[in-house]
């Protein structure tokens, strides 16, 4: 009996690690995949500010830009699905009560996402200046959000 307990419990502690070492290794990925996106997101932005304010000389590329942004925002809260507080040993300046208030996080990535969208819109035909409204709009959901729910490091 007592080597059969014995054999059980050290069964159940080399599974448990197994799946430990895979959460871990699913939160570090979801993290690099959260990263990876939002740059994203946050590069096509830069991007069209700078060609809007003159510092980018790529108008031709304005739309195109613009819907890579919207490819992005429209991908950004399945992103965020996996709670990873906790889990991994990967950084992430993301704040972990982004999964406390997911009803307002989840609702601020859904506006930005419709703000996108305009700006898409907007910008159809590479229309520059008359897009300017929708992409300080933009600028304005990330700051508020990464204001709530992004630590500095």
């Amino acid at each position: 009996m007592k080597k059969l307990l014995i054999t059980a419990s050290l069964a159940a502690l080399i599974a448990s690690s197994g799946v430990v070492a895979y959460d871990d290794k699913a939160a570090d990925a979801a993290k690099e995949h959260r990263h990876g996106l939002m740059q994203s997101i946050k590069n096509s932005a830069l991007s069209m500010r700078r060609i809007m304010s003159g510092d980018l000389d790529q108008a031709e590329n304005y739309s195109a830009l613009a819907t890579a942004l919207s490819a992005s925002t429209g991908i950004a809260k399945a992103a965020f699905n996996e709670n990873t507080v906790g889990k991994g040993k990967g950084h992430t300046t993301a704040k972990d009560h982004i999964w406390d208030n997911w009803e307002d996080f989840s609702a601020r990535l859904d506006k930005l996402d419709a703000d996108v969208k305009a700006l898409e819109r907007a910008a159809m035909h590479n229309n520059v200046g008359g897009s300017k409204n929708e992409l300080v709009q933009v600028f304005k959901n990330c700051k508020s959000c990464h204001d709530e729910y992004r630590s500095e490091h």
